[in-house]
């Protein structure tokens, strides 16, 4: 019987985590698979000791405040580890805490497998030297990160983008279904395309909202929302909503394009960006009521902190369901990360927000050489999708700009066909059996078919 130890520090890594223990189990039916993850990760069939990935952090001053809990938290890690003794260490992403615990763990004579290379390439270049120093099997899912590898002797493998395979799974699961189908391609209303940048101009939008961390964005309690006929006394609100994505997919007209907003699985993603989204999104709720605006969040609590940032804008709130997002949206305004490549793979046009503290933001700016923050411009060597990054953030620039990628334009179908050669880029899938199979192969010292 193979046990293999597994850490995942984040939403998207407990997402490829348990995709990669399926494959594990598909290829070794015997397999026992323990560590630190997230539920999806348990629900696959993992012991799961803590849920690292429900309780991410970002940003340095976000880890120096929780600085003690990680410590312990890393320390019985690696008491489990060495009381085990499993047959593997599966670090996924996660680096600042998963390169330590490779070298803490490497004396101990344990394989090391890394799955999902931090980003060398961006920042912190000479972590490459350390991981070729104590990790045994570097699993990569860019194709451009190989080489890398290959120049500091890690033995290395590209074995794919693990989206592609969980997304591909999202698709065959939703084949045929009739609603399915009907959310994945909204018609565009008529009304939209009329619409000119001059409407845009004589918006009431809040001036007070800027792209400074040290004034927050002010919630929509203080704004004027374009008033609903439903009244609650003598006040005028906006209804808030109170039916699902599909819900409302299903009873509303075909000319109500979706517009997601999706500005992080975090605490402190939801609390930077999910303001600024609204208002850009209350510029396009004002000219254009028959949009419909969703943002899919992990659990209850990231929904309650949206419901008081929202107030009363009329915003559908989803737990869970970001691909019932993607699958139906027109257009998408999303948080630098993962995020922009599945919503990339989805062919969904968008833009990318980028807002953190302003020490973590210059300490960045000292730090990583890249020209871009989204991986699809990464991946694309040039800006195919607008990124705007902290004080850049001001609606009354934003707003002109997302109308001319949600209308019928050059600018839009430019984009498209950027999405889809990004797509090209990345292959046909298979990453996670792809890297179930490395790792086998590692622990016995022979090829797994």
């Amino acid at each position: 019987m193979k046990r293999i130890y597994l850490v995942a520090g984040e939403e998207s890594g407990d997402i490829h985590g348990a995709n990669l223990i399926r494959a594990l189990q598909a290829q070794s039916p015997d397999i026992e698979c323990e560590g630190l993850g997230g539920q999806r990760m348990a629900d696959a069939g993992m012991t799961l000791h803590y849920d690292l990935a429900g309780d991410a952090i970002m940003g340095f001053t976000e880890v120096v405040k929780k600085f003690a809990g990680i410590r312990r938290l890393f320390l019985d890690a690696v008491e489990r580890i060495e009381q085990a003794r499993p047959d593997a260490l599966v670090l996924i992403d996660y680096p600042g805490f998963n390169i330590r615990l490779a070298k803490r763990i490497s004396q101990l004579g344990i394989p090391i497998v890394f799955y999902i290379s931090p980003q060398v390439w961006a920042w912190k270049k000479k972590r490459i030297h350390t991981l070729a120093k104590y990790v045994d099997k570097m699993l990569v899912i860019f194709p451009f990160e190989k080489n890398l590898y290959d120049a500091v002797d890690l033995d290395c493998a590209y074995v794919g983008h693990p989206l592609l395979d969980h997304i591909g799974n999202y698709k065959h699961k939703h084949d045929g279904d009739e609603h399915s189908q009907r959310l994945s391609t909204p018609s565009f209303p008529r009304t939209w395309e009329s619409r000119t940048r001059q409407d845009v101009s004589r918006t009431s939008l809040d001036p007070r909202v800027r792209g400074d961390d040290e004034v927050p964005s002010p919630s929509c309690r203080e704004r004027k929302p374009t008033p609903n006929p439903t009244k609650e006394g003598n006040k005028k609100t906006l209804a808030p909503p109170t039916a699902t994505c599909h819900e409302h997919a299903q009873s509303a007209s075909d000319d109500a394009p979706v517009i997601g907003l999706l500005p992080g699985s975090r605490e402190q993603e939801i609390k930077r960006l999910l303001g600024p989204m609204i208002e850009i999104a209350l510029g396009l709720h004002e000219t254009h009521p028959e949009a419909r605006f969703v943002v899919p969040v992990v659990n209850e609590a990231r929904a309650e902190q949206a419901r008081k940032i929202a107030d009363n804008f009329p915003l559908d709130i989803q737990v869970g369901g970001m691909y019932d997002i993607l699958s139906a949206a027109r257009f998408c305004m999303v948080a630098s990360g993962t995020a922009t490549l599945e919503t990339a793979l989805f062919g969904v046009p968008m833009i990318i927000m980028y807002k953190v503290t302003t020490v973590t933001y210059w300490l960045a700016r000292l730090l990583v050489d890249i020209k871009y923050i989204g991986i699809v411009n990464i991946l694309a060597d040039r800006e195919i999708v607008p990124e705007y990054i902290q004080g850049t953030i001001q609606t009354e620039q934003i707003l002109p700009r997302v109308l001319t990628l949600i209308n019928p334009s050059p600018e839009r179908a430019q984009m498209l066909s950027d999405l889809q050669e990004v797509h090209a880029m990345l292959g046909d899938g298979g990453a996670s059996a792809s890297a179930a199979r490395e790792i086998l192969t590692l622990i016995d010292g022979a090829p797994h078919a």
